[in-house]
């Protein structure tokens, strides 16, 4: 037979575009897992630089779900080094993708992110509620957080409870717990000055 042989192996010339996709979307996965073990093992620059090259391979292939959380992953990055503008921004960015293509997953989330920036820039009581609203929103969805994530995310919140009066931490909580989606990110996106 004389296609035998290109019928097994090789590749037809008008799927040769999609191999290249598929081979830049493992490269995006790939950078983005040694972007979060960088910032596992404290090292916030290799991070950062393997979160960015993941960022473009993203944009590149059009995959705004896995931009969306490399940004929110970015803005972790950020706030670990108490930049939090830029950390503000990489939220903010993330959200507009996620309400856009209507991943409330990915929103609670993002929510979260907002939750342990607000922790960060010593707003406990606006944390608290946050972190509520995603539990909450995490809940309707069937969307539990990954282990680490968690674990992350309640560190913080510990953080916030510690400071406020018992009282203070009740109300955030069923304020939270009370929000509607657009409620939630209303406060994620909103005022940021004042502590508690």
């Amino acid at each position: 037979m004389k296609h035998g042989r290109r019928g097994r192996g090789a590749a037809r010339p008008e799927s040769r575009p999609l191999a290249r996709d598929r081979d830049r979307v493992g490269f995006g996965w790939t950078l983005t897992a040694l972007g979060m073990v960088a910032r596992a093992q404290g090292k916030g620059d290799l991070a950062t630089q393997r979160l960015q090259d993941s960022l473009e391979v993203w944009h590149e292939v059009g995959d705004r779900q896995n931009t969306a959380n490399v940004l929110n992953t970015l803005a972790a990055l950020a706030w670990d080094e108490v930049d939090y503008e830029t950390a503000h921004r990489r939220l903010r960015e993330s959200l507009e993708i996620l309400e856009d293509i209507g991943d409330r997953r990915g929103i609670a989330f993002v929510v979260e992110g907002f939750a342990c920036l607000a922790v960060a820039e010593r707003q406990g009581a606006r944390a608290i509620s946050l972190s509520a609203a995603a539990a909450t929103l995490r809940r309707i969805v069937g969307a539990p957080s990954l282990p680490a994530w968690r674990l992350e995310v309640e560190r913080n919140i510990e953080t916030a409870r510690a400071v406020l009066p018992p009282d203070a931490v009740e109300k955030a909580t069923v304020s939270g717990r009370a929000m509607t989606l657009q409620e939630a990110i209303t406060l994620a996106l909103g005022d940021r000055e004042g502590g508690a």
